[in-house]
């Protein structure tokens, strides 16, 4: 054998030790990478419980968010969750001695948490079905019934046209209030509404929009038009797409009626008083965001908004 040879096979035989350490090592960094990060979560999400018993030792009250207890003083700035998550107070069952739990919108609550309700919505032993298969579990993001205040809705533009009245949000003016992340991607956004004055234009009534980000240049418009008609139309890249879809049959818009917009990956599906009316997949779709809601020159009031993943 000449020595050509020889320094060949030695080199066939250090790529392949290095292919057998890289298979070896690689996925246990990428497992530490990641408990990394859970762990730093898990830490953020003690250091903003721990700050919200105190809040409550010294106000005798709750915060309506995490976002009220940077405004407060009590946090010096809000924590990060390194996935990109957000943190949410979320309402624990009424039996519990518990007012609300804090939630990641990326990893999720606590494992005791999700298994006590995995265990009361299932009536079996948590984390499992009749099948054996893993179970998933509902973890709200956000929910509002608006008895109190806005919570974690933002008013934009004028905040005196988007505020709580009567245990009612009421919009109008073409007031518009925005809710949660540019990281929520599939989710189901729940809201009641009623049209209490509508304006001149059959299309000038209200909005009801999902997965907006960057705003104003991406979002889904749920538009309720003053003919009963529901269009689902999109901003995309600050261009106007109308009528992706409709249904003729909104309902009685002057009733309260109650929306249901489920967004799962390019698949859009959405009822109204637990009827489907829109099934719709879009080629192109804007696949993450927050939600808003958006009265244009009439009057509108909202109620009972709800935002939830399934993990």
């Amino acid at each position: 054998m000449n020595k050509k040879a020889f320094i060949l096979i030695e080199v066939m035989l250090v790529a392949a030790i290095g292919g057998i350490l890289t298979t070896a090592v690689v996925p246990k960094f990428f497992n530490a990478h990641k408990k990394a990060q859970e762990n730093v979560c898990l830490a953020n999400r003690r250091l903003i419980e721990r700050t919200e018993d105190l809040y409550f030792a010294q106000e005798g009250k709750h915060s309506a968010s995490v976002r009220e207890l940077v405004d407060t003083g009590y946090l010096d700035g809000l924590p990060r969750c390194p996935c990109g998550g957000e943190y949410l107070w979320v309402p624990y069952p009424e039996d519990s001695p518990q007012y609300n739990v804090l939630v990641c919108s990326m990893h999720g609550a606590d494992k005791p948490f999700e298994e006590e309700i995995t265990t009361k919505k299932k009536g079996m032993p948590s984390g499992e079905r009749e099948n054996g298969q893993a179970d998933t579990v509902e973890v709200i993001l956000s929910q509002n019934d608006f008895s109190r205040n806005m919570g974690d809705w933002q008013a934009l533009f004028s905040e005196q046209d988007m505020e709580v009245k009567k245990g009612h949000l009421k919009g109008s003016n073409y007031a518009e209030s925005t809710l949660g992340s540019e990281d929520w991607s599939n989710y189901t956004f729940t809201v009641s509404a009623k049209i209490i004055k509508s304006g001149k234009e059959d299309g000038d009534v209200a909005q009801i929009k999902f997965r907006a980000n960057n705003f104003p240049e991406n979002f889904y418009a749920l538009m309720l038009k003053k003919s009963g008609t529901l269009e689902l139309s999109k901003m995309q890249e600050g261009e106007w797409h109308s009528c992706l879809a409709h249904s003729f049959d909104a309902g009685n818009i002057k009733k309260w009626n109650d929306f249901k917009i489920e967004a799962e990956g390019a698949k859009l599906k959405i009822s109204v008083n637990e009827q489907l009316k829109i099934v719709y997949t879009d080629p192109e779709p804007i696949l993450n965001g927050g939600v808003g809601l958006r009265a244009s020159s009439g009057i509108v009031q909202w109620d009972n908004s709800e935002v939830a993943i399934k993990r």
